[in-house]
């Protein structure tokens, strides 16, 4: 399989954010008087009750914004997750279109790429909220022209691997983020990789 697109997924799988992402959500949940909520109970949250659902969505309308700029003054303590940058910079010189797909701002991804001295180029796509990745992946593949089996995604959640399936790309999920711990069941999977060099060897064995 030779892919020609590779999108990333940002927070969990390049940016090690986990530590921030707890702390906003914990300042805005008090602000806004919720219950508070982890970043797995936001983004699994169809397992919860209908009314603690319902309290997600409001937070996540009224906080989404806020969320987005506390983020941007703490980019500079935010790091990539060790052996990102040296399988990044392996991957320079190959032909891979580079994307990041992400429901953070392309603000805070620049500047966390400049930052990060990440100096090729990446494609960045916004989710907005927590909905839509595989109509976003398909509208990417439309606008470039790409079939599915150009496409590949790196991801570290499960809802990523839903998505993927659902637009018919293949997915490498990573083992160092957020559903680490998470059973995929019966998802498909292209590759799991436990390191970003396991990683890097499946990409160069695939360029």
């Amino acid at each position: 399989m030779k892919y020609k697109s590779i999108i990333f997924d940002f927070d969990g799988t390049l940016a090690d954010s986990s530590n921030v992402v707890n702390e906003i959500l914990g300042k805005l949940t008090a602000k806004y008087h919720y219950t508070k909520f982890n970043p797995k109970e936001l983004k699994h949250r169809g397992a919860s009750s209908l009314l603690k659902k319902i309290q997600m969505l409001w937070f996540l309308a009224k906080a989404n914004k806020e969320f987005k700029q506390m983020y941007g003054e703490s980019i500079s303590r935010i790091r990539l997750y060790d052996g990102i940058l040296q399988m990044l910079q392996s991957l320079s010189g190959c032909s891979y279109h580079f994307v990041i797909l992400s429901s953070n701002s392309v603000e805070n991804i620049q500047a966390f790429l400049k930052m990060n001295a990440i100096e090729f180029s990446f494609s960045i796509l916004t989710a907005k909220g927590l909905f839509g990745k595989h109509k976003i992946i398909k509208d990417y593949m439309a606008k470039q022209n790409c079939a599915v089996s150009d496409i590949l995604y790196i991801g570290d959640e499960i809802r990523d691997i839903r998505a993927c399936n659902k637009a018919g790309v293949d997915i490498a999920f990573v083992k160092w983020g957020m559903d680490s711990d998470e059973e995929i069941g019966g998802l498909h999977v292209k590759y799991i990789a436990e390191t970003p060099s396991d990683l890097l060897v499946f990409l160069l064995g695939n360029r």
